[in-house]
C-alpha cells in the first residue's frame, strides 16, 4: 500500500526539484532531480506493468510482445515526458552562467571609483 502513497509524493518532489534545477542550476539540484524523478518514473512503470491487463472480470491475460505493447501504451507518455525534462535540466546545468574569478590584486572599476571618492 505504501507504493500507492509514494507516487504522488515523488511526483510533487520531482516537480519541485525540476523548478529548483531550472532556477538555480547546480550539481546537487541536478542530482536530487535525477534521483527523485527516476524513482517516480520507476514506481509509475511498476504500476503500469502490474495493471497492464486490467482488473476484475474484464481483465485480459497477456504475455510476450503483447504484454510489452500494452505496457508501453500506458508508460510511453511518462517516459517521454521524463526524457524531455531530463534533457532540459542537463542542458540548463551545462549552460549555466559561470562565475569569473580574478587573481588580479587590482581593484575593479566599481571599487576604484569608491576609493577615489574618499
Amino acid at each position: 500500500m505504501w507504493q500507492l502513497l509514494a507516487v504522488p509524493v515523488l511526483i510533487v518532489a520531482s516537480v519541485i526539484c525540476l523548478v529548483w534545477v531550472i532556477v538555480w542550476p547546480s550539481r546537487i539540484s541536478l542530482t536530487v532531480w535525477l534521483s527523485t524523478s527516476t524513482a517516480a518514473l520507476a514506481m509509475l512503470c511498476w504500476f503500469t506493468w502490474i495493471l497492464r491487463d486490467g482488473l476484475g472480470p474484464d481483465a485480459v491475460s497477456t504475455t510476450g510482445l503483447a504484454a510489452w505493447q500494452r505496457f508501453w501504451q500506458g508508460a510511453a507518455f511518462p517516459a517521454a515526458a521524463w526524457s524531455i525534462c531530463v534533457a532540459a535540466s542537463v542542458v540548463r546545468y551545462v549552460r549555466k552562467p559561470r562565475q569569473q574569478f580574478s587573481d588580479s590584486p587590482a581593484p575593479t572599476p566599481a571599487r576604484r571609483s569608491i576609493w577615489l571618492r574618499s
